[in-house]
């Protein structure tokens, strides 16, 4: 049994296998759909060979821990005069036994050095149709009758093992017993994050207040996306394993990697009104109207994330290829350039098709290559009108983003090996553009 779901020797399925061999000949239809008939849960009644002949899906696992985070920090402050303060501070993370991504659940793959095979007695058969090709099925007699072999262990009718032949690429995997093998994906990951820190603030005087904060940082992992990759970064499902076999070439720049951000809040009363610089004399009737305003705004700017590139065509069993990167990935449009049929944000020249069963050299998330980075200037307006003693009236108006700037959506990263680039590095879409809100209040005090 496992933490999430019921222990598949209590519960089964039954599969429609419409092919048993990567689709040359059919095996079940639509008028029978079972041909192998059904197999019942097992019920324990195998011990320690459960499950074998079937896919064996689990959330066990050896190395399950809790990850283990390392942090250092250094810094300084300042306060100029009486209403300025500045912060500068060294902050670093360094997390290890972190879980790599969903796919590396699968325990079953084949090593890079088999995938590239080619059949000794047809060395034109090379890569997946070395793979896919059917081959004698060494545990067969364990399944059904074999003349001249024991009686078969198993009764398990909707089995592969079943057959006489099964596709080589199930022999060549390191549980060759079981159709997949599935547990919790290893914590083995690491990430390290360094970064500079600046924040400063300045105290209500002359009408003015603000604090602000500038990020420099850079960050690495082996994996983004966890266990579970709907949780953190949406990129970070993007970069899935390639070679299972070599997972050292699945660390680079993190999808969660922002190089720079600042941001800054600031409020400014105008300088209008009674008792203000202008306006100092006017009348109640003025003031009201134009006199006590108020302007925030609020400031981002913020790096893009990295992209990853993948094939559109994959072909690296149990892995997600990407193609070899043998130029200058990014072509330097803007993403709003793109958008006006300028050009494409990357470069499909820069790419290249690995070949068959091959990993690719473009690493998991590209640097260079970045998400549209973020400019943002969201403003209010407000004011409080002092209707009578104990009554008054807020008025506020906000408006996000101020000057309708939009964020563009991340460009199309799937490469395709054509004399065209297709939809690689456009960008399909964009976030909603400003909105506006009018609030206003009414404050009472003095009641009990």
């Amino acid at each position: 049994t496992n933490w999430q779901y019921g222990g598949q020797d209590w519960n089964d399925s039954v599969p429609f296998n419409a092919t048993l061999d990567s689709g040359f000949t059919q095996h079940a239809s639509m008028t029978n759909p079972f041909p192998d008939g059904i197999s019942f849960p097992q019920e324990g009644k195998y011990g320690a060979l459960a499950r074998y002949g079937l896919a064996n899906f689990n959330h066990a696992g050896l190395n399950v821990r809790n990850a283990e985070i390392y942090q250092w920090n250094v810094g300084v402050q300042h306060q100029f005069a009486k209403s300025f303060m500045i912060e500068v501070n060294y902050s670093a993370n360094r997390s290890t036994h972190l879980p790599w991504d969903k796919s590396l659940r699968s325990q079953d793959f084949v090593s890079a050095t088999n995938r590239v095979k080619c059949d000794p007695t047809d060395p034109t058969v090379c890569g997946t149709a070395y793979l896919n090709e059917q081959v004698a099925n060494p545990f067969q007699y364990l399944f059904v009758q074999v003349p001249g072999s024991p009686a078969p262990i198993f009764d398990v009718p909707t089995s592969i093992y079943t057959q006489a032949q099964i596709p080589r690429s199930i022999i060549l995997q390191p549980y060759p017993q079981f159709q997949a093998l599935y547990g919790y994906t290893p914590f083995t990951a690491a990430s390290l994050y360094n970064s500079l820190q600046v924040r400063f603030e300045k105290r209500y005087s002359y009408g003015l207040s603000f604090t602000g904060n500038y990020t420099y940082a850079h960050q690495t992992a082996d994996s983004d996306s966890g266990a579970n990759s709907g949780l953190g970064s949406r990129l970070g499902s993007f970069g899935a394993i390639q070679d299972k076999s070599n997972l050292a070439a699945e660390h680079s720049i993190s999808a969660n990697d922002t190089p720079t951000r600042f941001v800054i809040a600031a409020t400014y009363e105008l300088p209008v009104g009674r008792g203000k610089a202008f306006g100092t004399g006017m009348n109640k009737f003025a003031d009201t109207v134009v006199g006590g305003w108020r302007i925030g705004s609020f400031v981002t700017v913020q790096s893009g994330q990295p992209l990853a590139i993948r094939m559109a065509s994959n072909h690296i069993i149990s892995g997600s290829q990407r193609p070899d990167l043998i130029g200058r990935p990014c072509t330097g449009l803007s993403a709003e350039d793109v958008l006006n049929g300028k050009g494409y944000y990357l470069n499909a020249a820069a790419f290249a098709n690995p070949g068959d069963q091959t990993a690719g050299s473009t690493p998991r998330y590209i640097s260079a290559c970045r998400t549209d980075p973020i400019r943002r200037l969201d403003m209010n307006i407000s004011t409080k009108i002092q209707v009578r003693d104990g009554l008054s009236l807020a008025l506020l108006g906000e408006f996000f983003p101020a000057f309708n700037h939009p964020h563009f959506g991340s460009p199309h990263t799937r490469f395709r090996s054509s004399p065209t680039p297709g939809s690689l590095g456009l960008i399909p879409s964009s976030q909603p553009t400003n909105q506006c809100r009018h609030v206003l209040r009414r404050h009472l005090s003095g009641f009990c």
